[in-house]
């Protein structure tokens, strides 16, 4: 490689998502769907902005400069298809699905471990949460103010910010912070 940039596939996983796609060990994802990636974090958040389901194209170098482009069909977090039960919840009229972070999923976001909030999951298009500008991956840490560590925390905040109809989140996204403005009917 001329420049040290992309993401390298240390492993992948049997039956994944990447699997099917044909990434293998060793592969440098170079970009995705067009957009240059600059690391694995880079490839991590871009990967968590998508939704289940949607296709990326990914330009990949195999060992020797072999460039090749696969099309790698998107899944869900492991963790959703495991144990779902008080750490996930759908928020129908909110057109979102929430799981609390745990440090494993924080590492897989590239987080701090100790990093408390919320993760969305899953964004629905055309509802509040789409309105609101969040997307998949995003952590959510607090509600007008209040910290929320788990999904109770945010239901309970969103609950408290119905009479006004509008709520302020605070999100991080990568390593930035941002606030929007979710409106809660």
């Amino acid at each position: 490689m001329k420049e040290a940039k992309g993401a390298i596939v240390s492993d992948v996983t049997s039956d994944s998502p990447a699997e099917k796609g044909g990434l293998k060990p060793g592969d440098v994802v170079v970009a995705a769907d067009g957009r240059t990636i600059e690391d694995n974090g880079d490839l991590s958040r871009y990967i968590s902005s998508k939704s289940p389901g949607s296709t990326v194209s990914l330009r990949v170098l195999r060992e020797g400069g072999q460039e090749q482009t696969l099309s790698v069909k998107l899944g869900t977090f492991p963790e959703e298809t495991a144990e779902e039960g008080s750490d996930s919840s759908k928020h129908g009229q909110l057109g979102m699905t929430l799981r609390n972070l745990t440090p494993d999923m924080a590492d897989r976001l590239e987080l701090p471990r100790a990093t408390k909030g919320v993760v969305v999951t899953d964004v629905e298009a055309g509802n509040a949460a789409e309105e609101a500008g969040l997307s998949r991956g995003d952590v959510i840490v607090s509600v007008n103010g209040a910290a929320v560590g788990s999904v109770a925390d945010f239901e309970r905040e969103i609950g408290r910010a119905r009479p006004d109809g509008v709520a302020r989140l605070r999100v991080r996204r990568g390593s930035a912070y941002s606030f929007l403005v979710l409106r809660v009917k």
